[in-house]
């Protein structure tokens, strides 16, 4: 099996956890479901993953180290979880080109940090403390960022221009 859709399967933790054992897996998404640390744990035997979607689960930055095992990722969700800015740092993950990070507490800080993971074509900062997206214009790649639900300043107005203006879909 190499791809699992179990997105709002109200599955026992236990099963969650079993998944581990499938360790062909390259896409799973799990958004909606227990899954949490302990989950993640278990699955860090799946080193084939490419896509993993774990958003709106209770998994915090205690999962990073296992996270980051994920070296062949190429698209995360991982938004409205327990993760905090420890996240920005996608060094782990070179052909990264999906990220969603929606209502996490990131703010302009973490920019710089996901600015350099140049392979990113899609970002969803939606429901973030981001005020001024500046820093995104070094995402030579990038194709569409998600701004929703973000306040952002003046200069962070412009910097949407620009980045429009370039040819990015920015979705407000």
């Amino acid at each position: 099996m190499r791809t699992l859709v179990l997105t709002g399967v109200d599955a026992p933790a236990d099963a969650l956890r079993g998944l581990g054992r499938l360790q062909a897996m390259e896409s799973l998404y799990l958004e909606r479901t227990r899954t949490d640390d302990d989950t993640l744990a278990a699955l860090a035997p799946l080193r084939y993953l490419r896509t993993l979607h774990i958003g709106n689960t209770n998994v915090s930055e205690a999962s990073l180290p296992v996270l980051r095992g994920f070296t062949l990722l190429e698209e995360l969700t991982i938004g409205d979880t327990r993760m905090r800015e420890g996240i920005a740092d996608l060094a782990a993950w070179p052909r990264l080109y999906t990220l969603s990070l929606i209502g996490l507490p990131l703010g302009d800080a973490a920019l710089p940090s996901l600015a350099r993971r140049t392979s990113l074509t899609a970002l969803d900062l939606s429901a973030t403390e981001v005020r001024d997206p500046a820093p995104l214009a070094a995402l030579t790649n990038l194709r569409i960022v998600g701004l929703t639900q973000t306040k952002l300043s003046k200069q962070g107005l412009a910097s949407v221009q620009a980045l429009a203006a370039r040819g990015v879909e920015v979705v407000r």
